[in-house]
């Protein structure tokens, strides 16, 4: 059984990815996501993402690459992130990847 210190960090790992492969991979760089990662950690980062009621621009680029799968809503879905987050963001999260986007995490048990 992992730590809340170990899925704290591997969360980190994820969302420092999220930010990175898509600067070296499609040429975007997601700059504001970088701050806030930087600015507020990546837990609260993505907890602030999506609690806005604004549809970040980033979540919109990376529809446009084909990469959602980066996406602080998707990455908060994975199992192995869900007692970083509560039922409720996770919600939130889950509907805004599917009705602005179609989308579905892989991941996603739907919990």
């Amino acid at each position: 059984m992992s730590s809340l210190k170990e899925v704290t960090s591997r969360f980190e790992k994820d969302m420092w990815n999220s930010y990175s492969i898509p600067l070296q991979k499609h040429h975007y760089n997601a700059h504001i996501f970088r701050q806030y990662i930087e600015d507020y950690g990546a837990v609260q980062a993505a907890k602030n993402l999506i609690e806005s009621d604004d549809i970040p621009y980033g979540l919109t680029k990376l529809c446009d690459i084909g990469r959602l799968d980066l996406s602080a809503e998707a990455l908060i879905l994975k199992p192995e992130y869900k007692d970083l987050f509560t039922t409720e963001l996770r919600k939130i999260a889950r509907q805004r990847l599917r009705i602005h986007y179609e989308y579905k995490a892989p991941w996603d048990t739907g919990e």
